[in-house]
């Protein structure tokens, strides 16, 4: 029995390792119920969040147009990483709730 106890707490340390919890949301679509206009704000602190189990980061996009959405990664990413595609820039963090902050570059 103690065993069975042993295993179970160690796999519950390990699914809390590897799960986060970003902030959720987006400023373009009223009618989405992720929909924030403060989503884009500098500092946001929303009420949406996510715990994502076996996920490492969290991200944030932003377009040149002032288009923002944040939740978590499902594919793994470096902290800090930042890609450029056309108008649109998205940026990895890890740690809980750290895609509060704008991206650096954009």
């Amino acid at each position: 029995m103690k065993l069975f106890t042993g295993i179970l707490t160690l796999l519950s340390i390990i699914q809390i390792g590897l799960a986060i919890q970003c902030y959720r949301c987006l400023n373009w679509d009223p009618v989405s119920p992720l929909f924030d206009p403060d989503c884009g704000l500098e500092d946001y602190k929303g009420q949406v969040t996510e715990l994502c189990d076996f996920c490492n980061t969290c991200f944030i996009t932003q377009t040149a147009h002032g288009l923002v959405a944040r939740g978590a990664a499902h594919v793994d990413h470096s902290n800090g990483e930042c890609s450029t595609i056309d108008t649109r820039t998205d940026c990895y963090c890890e740690g809980d709730l750290c895609n509060a902050a704008l991206c650096p570059q954009c």
